[in-house]
């Protein structure tokens, strides 16, 4: 509903084929938060080509938290390292986050 048939497609993809499907992504799956979340689940380099937009969406970041140790993740978005609020949720998510 709403989605372009490439996303659906691509969707489709990142479900069936998690660790292969950027390959050959168009530029703008970078900036796809539902495509990105996939795919971070899988592989956390993949915050590494994230969006700007998304290093510093503390719910995707938090989201990321539940499949990869919190200083890994935070390593990616070190903006929310300052930010004393996500720092709390982030803590809560996994302790180790308090090492980033």
């Amino acid at each position: 509903r709403g989605m372009s048939e490439e996303k659906v497609n691509l969707l489709k993809l990142a479900n069936s084929n998690p660790l292969t499907f950027l390959r050959h992504a168009p530029s703008w799956v970078f900036h796809d938060r539902q495509l990105m979340m996939i795919a971070v689940r899988f592989n956390l380099n993949v915050l590494g080509d994230v969006s700007d937009t998304l290093k510093v969406d503390r719910d995707f970041i938090l989201k990321a938290m539940r499949y990869h140790c919190g200083k890994d993740v935070l390593e990616f978005a070190p903006d929310l390292c300052n930010d004393s609020s996500f720092m709390l949720r982030a803590i809560e998510c996994d302790a180790f986050a308090l090492q980033a």
